[in-house]
């Protein structure tokens, strides 16, 4: 009897338009005025104008700072007679200074060593042939 009484009330509560089927008596309005909220939300998105961005002007003043910098180091070094070089290992991306003789050319001191990049270069085919076989 219980199964009765639950059925014919469901019964009652369910709306006769098909596009509010499941839902309880008066959610039809909330439905349509959420729609509209969400419709007049993304008009408003939509509208919304976009400048362009200003991020090649704060690289280029990041460029000049670190120029500077470079160029700081490059005199400060030569006072004591040695060179720097700045350069990016090709194999491993990583950046390298080296401290050079100026009059034999020789590597005074390189950060990071050789042995370092070396490893790293191993790293990354260790890498890449685990990534291969997975």
């Amino acid at each position: 009897m219980g199964d009765i009484t639950s059925k014919s009330a469901a019964a009652s509560v369910i709306p006769s338009g098909s596009a509010q089927l499941n839902q309880p008596p008066g959610m039809g309005t909330v439905v349509s005025a959420q729609t509209k909220t969400d419709a007049q939300a993304v008009s408003a998105a939509a509208s919304v104008e976009f400048k362009p961005s200003n991020i090649q002007q704060i690289t280029q003043q990041s460029r000049q700072a670190v120029e500077a910098a470079a160029q700081q180091m490059q005199t400060f070094v030569s006072s004591m007679g040695r060179n720097l070089d700045f350069s990016i290992d090709g194999s491993t991306g990583y950046h390298v200074v080296r401290v050079t003789n100026p009059s034999t050319g020789e590597v005074v001191r390189q950060m990071p060593s050789e042995e370092v990049l070396r490893l790293a270069h191993s790293f990354d085919q260790i890498s890449a042939l685990i990534h291969q076989k997975a």
